[in-house]
């Protein structure tokens, strides 16, 4: 017997083995006695879901009422974002204007600048500042000859006396060497400290200037105007005054 008819015969043998086992099963009394109470509660039972129209449409009202909610909380905060990002931008703006030079008509800069340094600061001497005398950012004389630096008092006397140049005193003219400031040179005088004497005319002499212990000896209408002066360092400027 070759090994095709071995297996051959032995898969008809399981087969059959197979066909008498079921065969046994189904005429067993346990297999007929299945009842229909059983059968029947192996049923499974699929029920249709309910539906209500009127529920689904408020469903639906209240998802789409949801939405429009939605959309209007993303425009609002749209519009906020904007409105900052417009402030930022307006703010960036006016900042870079600041930075940024304004052009400057010169007719007007021209005029500014000649208001500023016409005006005189506050002075003691009481002679009025001529039109012709100007000033600058600092207070000094924008045209002058020469300059002085030195020691300066004050003095003063009856309302009646007379300089040395015949003229009779009065709060503007002052005491110099006229070897050095000619008698009638008009002059502009300010201390160290900042104070001013201001315009001023050589018209007078003394002991004291003439032996260069001091520069100028201003006069003071006042004694306690002189005490307060004391002494002081000051420039005093030869003013290039016009020719009448």
């Amino acid at each position: 017997m070759n090994k095709q008819v071995l297996v051959r015969a032995v898969a008809a043998a399981a087969a059959l083995a197979i066909i008498t086992a079921v065969s046994s099963n189904v005429n067993s009394p346990s297999a007929q006695s299945v009842s229909a109470e059983q059968t029947e509660q192996t049923e499974i039972v699929f029920a249709a879901p309910s539906f209500d129209p009127e529920s689904s449409f408020r469903d639906e009202q209240a998802h789409i009422a949801e939405e429009e909610a939605d959309k209007g909380r993303k425009a609002k905060n749209a519009a906020v974002e904007n409105a900052a990002k417009d402030k930022a931008a307006q703010r960036k703006i006016a900042a870079d204007d600041e930075k940024r030079p304004v052009p400057i008509d010169p007719e007007k800069k021209a005029s500014a600048l000649n208001a500023e340094v016409a005006a005189a600061p506050s002075q003691i001497s009481r002679f009025e500042v001529p039109s012709w005398l100007h000033f600058d950012a600092n207070g000094v004389p924008t045209d002058y000859t020469a300059v002085h630096h030195g020691r300066a008092c004050a003095y003063t006397a009856g309302p009646s006396a007379l300089m040395s140049t015949g003229k009779t005193v009065f709060q503007g003219y002052v005491a110099v060497d006229p070897n050095i400031i000619p008698y009638g040179s008009q002059l502009y005088i300010v201390a160290d400290d900042g104070q001013v004497y201001g315009y001023a005319i050589a018209a007078d002499t003394g002991y004291s200037v003439k032996v260069h212990d001091i520069l100028v000896d201003l006069f003071m209408s006042e004694y306690n105007d002189c005490i307060q002066w004391g002494n002081k360092n000051v420039s005093i400027y030869v003013l290039n005054a016009p020719v009448e």
